[in-house]
């Protein structure tokens, strides 16, 4: 990242000029991630205005519950990829969300719609809740099955 490339920050021209962008432009996106909460400190050394990261590390990002629901999805789609440097970074993001250790159990059966299903699964991922499905597959009638599904 270019500012953190410098020791004493950059001013906003050599950042405007280094990004093709006006100068204004510069002020205005980093007064932005400034109210963000990113750690840019704007100081003036020897007359001139410049921008720079404090020396802490930002801190981690944490995906919402539909971000981590889509990831695990991504991930389960990409098991032909098993090995790839691409799902070892999925893993790892995976690895860092504490996963949710409340299970509500839902039966699926005749009468119970679709929309209904789905109402179930959406306010399980909106507050982070494990779901158990018990359903009966219509090609295997009679036989039980059960799905864990981790939001």
């Amino acid at each position: 990242m270019l500012i953190s490339q410098h020791r004493l920050g950059l001013r906003s021209v050599q950042i405007a000029e280094e990004l093709g962008i006006s100068r204004p432009s510069v002020d205005r996106d980093l007064d932005r991630l400034r109210k963000a909460g990113i750690p840019i400190v704007k100081e003036t050394i020897n007359g001139e205005t410049r921008h720079r990261f404090l020396a802490k590390p930002l801190p981690p990002l944490q995906p919402t519950a539909l971000q981590l629901a889509a990831l695990r999805l991504a991930r389960m789609a990409l098991t032909p990829l098993e090995g790839s440097r691409f799902l070892r970074e999925i893993d790892a993001l995976l690895a860092g969300v504490t996963t949710p250790t409340a299970a509500t159990t839902v039966s699926v059966r005749t009468g119970l719609t679709n929309p209904d299903v789905v109402k179930v699964l959406d306010s399980a991922i909106e507050h982070r809740r494990r779901v158990r499905l018990k359903y009966t597959a219509a090609s295997h009638a009679g036989e039980a099955k059960t799905a864990d599904i981790v939001s």
